[in-house]
């Protein structure tokens, strides 16, 4: 027996290489009687699949997964399989991947190597008479503690090709599967490595793993926080689903506290971590504190931490909450497998958000706390050592998440008053409502044909979707929905996550207004000493008078815009003529060729004579039917009476021959010569009656093939002649557009500009106007209740009233999702149109309550922008759509952000997504490498580019500045990349002293250091920042420092690489200048899977385009 065992790379995790190397040692010491080559390959990826084991051997190929639990397993082809643990506990086996379970996960895996075999099958057949029939390829699921598993439960269609077993049997399974269809000879089973790149590097012997052992491991689903949120799993869809969220946000709230009053309680050895009972009262001191904040109106919840020693340091690495509401004794059940990351541990020791994220993804990815730690071991490149004590103290919860929580649980019960947003949460196709409600179109700037399309189609449909990649004027057409709406009386709501994104809408419509109009609400610091004030100067200016009565006006300037507008629909649509003339000549000339081709391939089927005569000469047969038919009949009668013949020859022979002469001499010369030739009238020693019949015989004949042919004809030409005509007609058409349609584009570019300026002028007249029919009352009314802090119903329906009122004249309001509930009351269809601008970093739940309060929904975001953040475990997020029974409805909160959510529910309801194509922004340098490498690659779209080299002068672009440094091993800084940048800085500002310049860099170490070395002057001028932060802004010249090196740990490149947001919104911050500084070298060199990474693209392309500075 042969049997080798290879590993392609390590496993993410210690424990998993141990579990292979012992996997692989018992299957060697199984298989030392076998005849025949046996291989075994680990952690490979085929087809973009990462399969944990694929075995191969003489009558076998089994796809393997590894699956780390034990207890009573219950099988299901589409749904979750659930496991239930020794201790009656219920947990979920998940997939792999994007799969609900381990079998569609397995499925998976198996047709992408049936596949792959499939592809390479000339490759594989070797000196073997037979082809293998790869489909015989079986999956395995192997669990690598004892279950109790009914191999019954698998259907048999199935069971063929699908197991499952425990690693008591796993062994003899694997002996067990054969197939006759895959009797390989050792030579394929070598072939079959070869194409899969197996090799000799790649003997599972050349790998040195070290056990390492954290606590007892204990495999306990963390359910006990979800369970203690979750208030009711009952009610109808859309409350189950309200419900969903509710909890979300609150497990949201429940992580991320702010510790008070924390002592340190020693932990009992005697007590297993994984089921430890904490007696607070123990501490004398910190009890009386807990004993009395219970007393409080609004208690704080109790943070527990679990203490582990870092870098020599103890540290409270790992946290969970026991909310307030469950306040009833002084002692805790609580187990480490439910421990959470604790962001302030790591923030102290100053790890980049980044990475944070990095380690929050990937402890939501494992079960046990002994995976924890073995993976932030592995990423921060440490020992992590067990500590003796727990952190215990009382915590407050974040402010934002318990109002959103607030207008969470005010909406319950309330979902089906709103029609959109019962389908859009319940994933229902939206209904296409394609009504206009737009009478006036009055933009206020330029728009290209894509704005213009998607500000229109806003005011058209329930649910639109924009894509809006950087730089292609997302605020243009923000701007312009908000402006377009003020002119139709139509109430709009803009809301973003992002304060920035908020101010630069509201700021650049101010600066087309004659007076402040947009209602712009913040924090309740904000409200109050910016709104409230703001409302407050209205009402004086309205009692003093000041806004006049200038609906005369306005009306005129509407006439002229409407005037303006048709025009231009009318040029645009004769415009849109020379396309679709183009099409219809093209379809009429495509008709009449294959009508040509059809007439010449029936006229050369004809006998030669017939085209002649009755088409080519148009000649006629000259037939008197009396006089023919008379002659025909005696001809025959003669022929078959002899009685008759002795008389016809006595009296009638004479005439008859008269008459048949005559009627031959009627024909055309041409016809009586083809006649003569074929059946002549007269022939000398034939019988003269029977070549009489034979001549009138044939002239009948004749006469029907030239009606025949004849009428064929003239039907094709009858065909022909419309379409010639229409052609002629359509052609002409089209030369006069071709020819009008640069006057045409003139005209429409003077009228555009027009209709702006009309467009301005009538918004500042339509605003005076509203202001003016404002009534001081409800403005005033209104402001006296900011914040929103409400809770009465009488005042709850003042509120609403005096809002409803304010919303008739004052139409826009602005905000962030943070201060909707101090801003606007929760009411059901109070905006006609909402506006979600930067959806792509919005989570779902904080836009719910928002969309409740329009008719209409526009989300506006670029899926390849930094995402929204959650420490939200996917297994949570799984535990709770089961517990609610929303599995079925394809909720994502951890995995979709606003923008994702928003682009599927349009395509699930036949909605069009609009994309903004023309990118305004970037030297075409900078933007061409984002276009190809990520818009191209990603959206299957790409921008184009409107701006020019020329615009931005001399020595612009992308460039690369080649350093080679060194990366810190305790912290992400690279010192010459700083050193560099420093220098880089100090020129820039001496040679552009006008042009804005940031620094951008994906690790806040490095940009700490940055920001510390360069001198207080530049600090007051130019914006240093990580990527994260940079988001959304924009300046002149950018500087993107990289910091990894050959010497920095792989995870560092793969996080750069991995985090292709990252890259694309550090590169496209700069308008005309970017500079990269890192090392060129290195970054070519980083290859996954036979790929060039992102950063190896871009480093070739600074080489492409001649752009690389040596350092």
């Amino acid at each position: 027996m042969s049997f080798t065992s290879y590993l392609v790379k390590p496993f993410d995790y210690s424990h998993e290489n141990i579990f292979f190397r012992e996997f692989s040692n018992k299957l060697e010491k199984s298989l030392e009687s076998n005849k025949g080559r046996s291989v075994l390959v680990g952690n490979l990826s085929v087809n973009g699949h990462q399969l944990d084991a694929v075995f191969i051997s003489s009558g076998k190929i089994i796809v393997i997964d590894f699956k780390d639990y034990e207890g009573t397993l219950k099988f299901s082809e589409q749904n979750p399989w659930k496991l239930t643990t020794s201790n009656g506990e219920l947990i979920y086996v998940a997939g792999g991947a994007r799969q609900r379970n381990p079998y569609q996960q397995l499925q998976a895996y198996r047709f992408s190597l049936i596949d792959f075999l499939k592809n390479n099958n000339d490759d594989l057949v070797g000196d073997s008479v037979t082809r293998p029939k790869w489909y015989y390829t079986s999956s395995l699921v192997f669990f690598q503690r004892p279950i109790k598993f009914n191999s019954s439960q698998i259907p048999g269609k199935i069971s063929r090709y699908f197991f499952v077993t425990d690693e008591k049997n796993g062994i003899d399974k694997i002996k067990d599967i054969q197939s006759n269809g895959l009797n390989l000879t050792d030579n394929q089973i070598n072939l079959i490595l070869r194409a899969l790149d197996i090799r000799d590097e790649n003997i599972l012997s050349n790998f040195d793993f070290k056990q390492e052992k954290f606590g007892d491991g204990k495999d306990i689903s963390r359910i006990s926080l979800v369970n203690r949120l979750l208030e009711n799993t009952k009610g109808t869809d859309s409350e189950r689903v309200i419900e969903y969220y509710r909890t979300i946000i609150n497990l949201e709230k429940h992580k991320e506290p702010k510790t008070l009053n924390v002592h340190k309680f020693r932990i009992d050895e005697k007590q297993a971590l994984t089921n430890y009972r904490l007696d607070i009262s123990k501490s004398d001191h910190f009890y009386s504190s807990f004993v009395k904040n219970k007393q409080e109106r609004f208690p704080k919840d109790l943070f527990i931490g679990i203490d582990l020693t870092l870098e020599g340091m103890s540290k409270t690495l790992f946290q969970t909450v026991i909310p307030s509401s469950e306040f009833s004794q002084s002692v805790y059940d609580i187990d480490i497998n439910d421990f959470e990351i604790f962001d302030q541990s790591f923030q102290d020791i100053n790890l980049t958000e980044d990475v944070i994220e990095e380690l929050k993804t990937g402890v939501n990815s494992v079960e046990t706390f002994e995976e924890k730690v073995n993976l932030l071991e592995e990423v921060l490149d440490t020992k992590i050592s067990p500590s003796d004590t727990f952190s215990v103290g009382l915590c407050e919860t974040g402010f934002y998440s318990a109002q959103l929580l607030s207008e969470l649980k005010g909406l319950k019960g309330k979902i089906s008053e709103s029609e959109l947003t019962r389908q859009f949460i319940l994933k229902e196709p939206i209904s296409k409502n394609e009504e206009n409600i737009l009478k006036y179109f009055t933009p206020i700037t330029k728009l290209n044909t894509s704005q213009e399309e998607a500000v229109k189609k806003s005011f058209k449909r329930n649910l639109s979707v924009v894509t809006g990649p950087p730089g292609t004027g997302k605020s243009q057409l923000v701007q312009n929905i908000i402006s377009n709406a003020i002119m139709n009386d139509l109430s709009c709501l803009f809301v973003s996550k992002n304060n920035r994104a908020v101010d630069n809408v509201v700021e650049r419509i101010g600066e087309v207004l004659t007076e402040p109009y947009l209602l712009r609400f913040g924090s309740k610091k904000e409200i109050q000493e910016k709104t409230i004030p703001k409302l407050k100067e209205f009402v004086n200016n309205k009692n003093k008078g000041n806004f006049e009565n200038k609906e005369r006006e306005l009306n005129l300037v509407l006439d002229g815009i409407q005037k303006i507008n048709r025009r231009i629909d009318f040029l645009e649509e004769e415009i849109k003529r020379i396309p679709s003339l183009n099409h219809e000549i093209s379809q009429l000339s495509r008709k009449i060729t294959t009508l040509k081709e059809e007439l010449k391939l029936w006229k050369d089927g004809l006998d030669s004579h017939l085209r002649t005569f009755f088409i080519d000469q148009h000649l006629k047969i000259s037939l008197p039917k009396i006089q023919a038919k008379k002659l025909f009949d005696q001809a025959k009668r003669v022929n078959s009476s002899g009685l008759y013949k002795f008389f016809f020859n006595l009296f009638w022979k004479k005439s008859f021959f008269i008459e048949l002469e005559k009627l031959n001499d009627k024909q055309s010369n041409a016809i009586s010569e083809h006649i003569e030739s074929i059946a002549p009238y007269i022939q000398v020693g034939k019988d003269e009656i029977k070549v009489a019949l034979k001549n009138v015989s044939y002239l009948f004949e004749l006469e029907k093939l030239s009606k025949d042919v004849k009428a064929k004809n003239n039907e094709f030409h009858a065909e022909l002649k419309p379409l010639s005509e229409d052609l002629s007609k359509k052609g002409s058409e089209l030369k006069k557009l071709e020819k009008d349609k640069i006057k045409y584009l003139e005209e429409i570019k003077g009228l555009k500009d027009k209709l702006i300026e009309a467009g301005v002028t009538a918004l500042n007249l339509k605003i005076n106007q509203n202001l003016r029919n404002q009534t001081t009352t409800a403005v005033q009314g209104f402001a006296d209740q900011l914040p929103i802090n409400v809770y009465r119903t009488n005042d709850l329906i003042k509120l609403k009233n005096n809002y409803t009122e304010i919303l008739k004249d004052y139409k826009i309001t602005c905000l962030t999702n943070l201060s909707v509930k101090n801003s606007v009351p929760l009411q059901n269809e109070v905006y006609d149109l909402l506006v979600i601008d930067e959806a792509s970093q919005c989570d779902i739940a904080s836009a719910i309550p928002l969309i409740y309060r329009a008719k209409r929904v526009v989300i506006i975001g670029d899926p390849l922008q930094l995402k929204h953040i959650t420490s939200v475990q996917k297994a949570e997020e799984e535990l709770l759509l089961n517990k609610l029974s929303l599995k079925t409805k394809g909720l994502s909160y951890c995995k979709d952000s606003l923008y994702d959510y928003a682009y599927k529910m349009a395509n699930l309801s036949g909605i069009e997504t609009d994309f903004l194509a023309f990118h305004y922004r970037c030297h075409p340098e900078i933007i061409n490498f984002s276009n190809e490498h990520f818009y191209q690659k990603h959206l299957g779209q790409t921008m184009e580019v409107a701006t020019t080299p020329d615009q931005f002068g001399k020595d612009s672009g992308m460039f690369w500045i080649d350093v080679k440094g060194d990366m810190a091993r305790n912290r992400n800084i690279n010192l010459a990349e700083v050193d560099c940048i420093v220098d880089l800085v100090k020129k820039l500002r001496i040679k552009e002293p006008n042009s804005s310049i940031g620094i951008v860099t994906p690790f806040k170490h490095q940009y700490q250091e940055i920001f510390k070395k360069i001198d207080y002057e530049t600090k007051q001028v130019v914006k240093v920042d990580t990527v994260h932060k940079f988001q959304g802004d924009e300046k002149d010249i950018m500087i993107f420092s990289l910091v990894i090196t050959p010497s920095a740990t792989k995870g560092k490149s793969w996080f750069v690489n991995a985090n292709y947001h990252l890259l694309n919104v550090g590169i496209t911050r700069a308008r005309g200048k970017l500079y990269i500084v890192g090392d060129n070298q290195y970054c070519s060199s980083l290859v996954e899977k036979n790929e060039k990474t992102p950063l190896a693209l871009l480093a070739n392309y600074t080489k492409d385009i001649n752009k690389l500075i040596l350092n």
